[in-house]
């Protein structure tokens, strides 16, 4: 069993070596197989593989907690002659940016 995966392995390891290659030719893939005598179903079945390779290796991005920023005590104003209240920026009191609605009284 320890010799089929590390055949496998080798054949990954070259067909890897073959995409490189296609890639830095610029050449479309029926083109490249073409030019190499590649058969296209085994180029797409080995770039099937090497993909699904990849995708198992691949390392999951770790989780961080974010925390939210602290905010300042500030005392709004109104922005304007607006009786039932209006949305503003509170970019000029802190350093949030979200709308707030508030009503003046």
């Amino acid at each position: 069993m320890a010799t089929r995966t590390e055949t496998r392995q080798i054949r990954l390891a070259q067909w890897r070596k073959i995409f490189q290659q296609k890639a830095e030719s610029g050449l479309t893939a029926k083109e490249f197989c073409a030019i190499n005598n590649i058969s296209r179903d085994a180029y797409y079945y080995w770039q099937n593989l090497v993909r699904q390779e990849a995708l198992a290796t691949a390392q999951q991005p770790a989780l961080v907690e974010l925390k939210p920023p602290a905010l300042r005590n500030v005392s709004m104003q109104p922005l304007g002659n607006e009786q039932f209240g209006s949305f503003f920026n509170l970019h000029h009191y802190t350093h949030t940016i979200e709308p707030v609605m508030y009503i003046c009284e």
